[in-house]
């Protein structure tokens, strides 16, 4: 099977592209403790945060930056499912998919002692799809369609594998860009699943934890010694680590390193490295969906991998230090497009 690339030729799409998003929509709260009660005890959190997560910070990251989100999702109707669809008519994201009634959507805490997070989930009709779940979409030339790790899995996961078999989904009929972000758990992922994917060769967008656990999957050997170096060997594992992805996998890999940057790597190449922008470290969640939102949403726009990993970094910068209770905000295009400005004066000046 031929390589794939990921430069954009979309330019005489036939209307304004959009980005849909195949994942879930679930609401999420993190609790800071000082320190985990014993079994049966009590222990008040001096923070908490709460949050509409899954695929919504995609979208929202998309849309700030231009280009119309549509995220398809199961929801409910309980308490959750109302905060979901308010949040979702606030930002005037669109949602595709059935409306369960007298059900509700799901629930995630994570509790954080600062030594470690431990994490809780009920779920809830978001993962309960229809096996036709997505085919209520028909991407156009010029579309971006973000999968999202969770629709990997269970019922979502049948619809997910029913869309990548679509002829018109096909490597080599495709007019539209699919992008894909895994999850840690991918050793969780049926045979199929990752057949599908690897057949697919979408351009795969993840952080170094998510990097790690695929490359294990996949069997792909690392250079250990590079950890033991002067310098941590971090640039350099992150470095082999999004190339040999990108071989594996046959496609382009972008790999997050937070304030870092990223590497991208294209059928196998050299992994390349976008720095990002330094940030204080005022939020308690991540800026990775902020990140990927305003990557889809670049490459939607027609821009290289390379030019939408560099603004990608600078949205994800920016959502961080606009957070609200540390949680990331997503920036317009003109506020990335004027911090990006602002970085190269204060560079050029020293």
């Amino acid at each position: 099977m031929q390589s794939r690339d990921f430069t954009n030729t979309a330019q005489g799409a036939p209307s304004a592209p959009k980005v849909y998003c195949l994942g879930q929509i679930w609401i999420e709260e993190m609790m800071h403790i000082k320190d985990f009660p014993e079994h049966g005890g009590f222990v008040a959190a001096d923070q908490s945060i709460t949050a509409v997560s899954g695929s919504y910070p995609i979208a929202v990251a998309a849309q700030s930056m231009g280009i119309p989100a549509t995220i398809v999702s199961p929801i409910g109707t309980g308490p959750c499912a109302q905060a979901i669809e308010h949040r979702l008519n606030e930002s005037k994201i669109t949602r595709l998919g059935p409306v369960h009634d007298h059900r509700d959507s799901g629930f995630r805490m994570i509790v954080n002692d600062d030594e470690q997070k431990t994490y809780f989930a009920k779920f809830g009709v978001e993962n309960e799809a229809p096996v036709d779940l997505y085919d209520v979409i028909t991407p156009q030339l010029g579309d971006i369609v973000h999968i999202l790790g969770p629709a990997l899995f269970r019922d979502t996961g049948l619809s997910t594998l029913r869309f990548l078999k679509r002829p018109e989904c096909q490597v080599n009929a495709r007019h539209f860009m699919l992008v894909v972000t895994p999850t840690s758990r991918v050793d969780l992922l049926s045979d199929d699943m990752l057949q599908a994917l690897e057949e697919a060769q979408p351009l795969w967008s993840m952080n170094r934890q998510e990097g790690l656990a695929l490359a294990e999957h996949l069997d792909l050997h690392l250079d250990n010694s590079k950890s033991m170096l002067v310098s941590g060997g971090f640039d350099e594992l992150m470095e082999e680590l999004c190339t040999k992805l990108s071989e594996r996998l046959r496609t382009s890999v972008v790999l997050r390193a937070g304030s870092r940057g990223v590497w991208i790597s294209s059928n196998g190449s050299l992994a390349t490295h976008v720095p990002g922008f330094e940030t204080k470290a005022t939020h308690t969640r991540s800026a990775g969906p902020c990140h990927t939102g305003a990557l889809c949403a670049m490459l939607a726009q027609g821009k290289s991998l390379l030019e939408s990993a560099q603004i990608a970094n600078a949205a994800a910068s920016l959502a961080i230090y606009n957070n609200q209770y540390g949680v990331p905000t997503s920036p317009t295009l003109e506020q990335v497009q004027a911090f990006i400005a602002e970085q190269a004066t204060q560079a050029s000046s020293k």
